[in-house]
């Protein structure tokens, strides 16, 4: 369903990247807009999400799903979300002040879960079905090159064309390692 894949992306790059744009290249304006630091991030972490909305709709009739939201257990799923970031509280982190912060993780818990989940309901939810067909080594190289392209005003927007360079030379393997292990677990739960 390579259609489907091209519209996904198209869909979620056309939203995610203006963004990201503003963020990384405009970053005084980004700064001055008065909304909440986890709306700001919504804005292009649900590109993705929105992506899949509509390509549920689209594709409805040929897109078959096997991950689920909630996967093969809910306590499971939120045991993964949730429990790194519990062992971060328990042991703290600094904030802004260099003091050290207990509150501080489950604060990100339970404001970034919204939008983490925009992302990963693209690339996880809707892409690794949508190229199920393929090789499992060979869809999670697929995801983490289109999951890391997304993203490439992040390491491009400052330094050099080596600085550059070098960035993405580490971000595209990192990337795609970390889609595996995603990947793997979501196919696994």
């Amino acid at each position: 369903h390579w259609g489907s894949v091209v519209i996904f992306y198209m869909v979620a790059c056309s939203i995610s990247w203006p963004f990201f744009w503003w963020r990384d290249i405009h970053s005084a304006s980004w700064d001055a807009w008065k909304i909440p630091g986890f709306l700001k991030t919504a804005s292009y972490m649900w590109g993705p999400g929105l992506a899949t909305l509509a390509c549920f709709f689209i594709f409805k009739r040929t897109h078959q799903r096997v991950i689920t939201v909630w996967g093969t257990s809910l306590g499971r799923s939120l045991s993964f979300y949730f429990l790194p970031l519990l062992v971060l509280a328990a042991i703290g982190v600094p904030n802004e002040e260099g003091r050290v912060s207990h509150a501080y993780p489950l604060m990100i818990a339970v404001f970034s879960f919204f939008t983490v989940f925009g992302e990963e309901l693209g690339w996880r939810g809707y892409l690794q079905d949508a190229l199920r067909a393929l090789p499992s080594w060979k869809r999670y190289i697929v995801v983490g090159v289109m999951w890391e392209f997304w993203h490439f005003t992040n390491r491009v927007h400052e330094g050099t064309l080596n600085d550059s360079l070098l960035q993405l030379a580490v971000a595209y393997p990192a990337t795609i390692i970390i889609s595996w292990l995603i990947g793997v677990t979501t196919d696994r739960s």
